[in-house]
């Protein structure tokens, strides 16, 4: 009985949506475009970043979108002294001026932008199916299956 309780509090936990819930987001394919930037997902992937006074801050690593076709975010691998990690930003907070990506946020937007976790891109399925019949652990190279129960 406690098992059952256990586990149904964590689905609970896991499945109730919070005021700070991650959207939720998947690769874009590449020969998607975009097209607020008139660019396609490939030329965008790895482009320098700017600051609207035109400094160099990062790249782009990733694009996302709400499904492969519909990219409406950018991954930024901003440069160690403008932003710690990796930040999840909104493509309507960019431009292309003359063939860079600026964008268009202060330090202190950027420092409040969503931090990436390429694990947390994986869905709710699997953590959801971890959290109520066991555990993946890595150990000496190996991952392994443990069950809770």
């Amino acid at each position: 009985m406690k098992r059952f309780v256990t586990t149904t509090t964590l689905i609970a936990l896991l499945g109730a949506p919070s005021a700070s819930a991650q959207q939720s987001y998947v690769d874009v394919a590449d020969d998607a475009r975009v097209a607020v930037l008139n660019i396609s997902v490939e030329n965008l992937d790895d482009k320098d970043v700017y600051d609207v006074g035109g400094r160099e801050i990062g790249e782009v690593e990733v694009v996302l979108g709400s499904d492969e076709r519909t990219p409406t975010a950018i991954v930024i691998d901003f440069n160690d002294h403008i932003v710690e990690h990796d930040r999840i930003v909104q493509i309507a907070d960019t431009a292309l001026e003359s063939d860079r990506l600026v964008i268009r946020l202060d330090q202190e937007a950027l420092q409040e932008l969503e931090r990436y976790d390429e694990r947390s891109q994986r869905g709710l399925a699997s953590s959801l199916n971890q959290a109520c019949f066991g555990l993946l652990e890595k150990k000496k190279g190996r991952t392994t299956w443990r069950p809770f129960f």
